[in-house]
């Protein structure tokens, strides 16, 4: 799967990542409140799949750490190894 993140202030680069293969990264958010990290993802199958991975009002009292699962139905948000749910937002 090829994956690019990033924010309107970070680009972290495309980056290829095999099955069951982690990416991470950290930042602080924004102070006014409007920290936004969206990713691409392709399985090569033609066609980019956009999510928005961190959205302030969303996430910032759910998790401090985030963690998703991608699969190719869309990312899941994981909490303890649990899945929570598929969280696809039309594209």
């Amino acid at each position: 799967m090829m994956l690019h993140c990033k924010s309107a202030d970070d680009d972290l680069k495309a980056r290829t990542l095999m099955p069951h293969q982690g990416f991470h990264w950290s930042f602080h958010p924004n102070f006014f409140g409007g920290t936004l990290f969206f990713c691409a993802m392709d399985w090569g199958e033609g066609g980019l799949h956009w999510f928005d991975i961190y959205v302030n009002y969303r996430d910032n009292k759910r998790c401090k750490f985030c963690s998703w699962s991608i699969k190719k139905s869309g990312p899941c948000l994981v909490f303890k190894d649990r899945l929570v749910g598929n969280l696809v937002e039309p594209d």
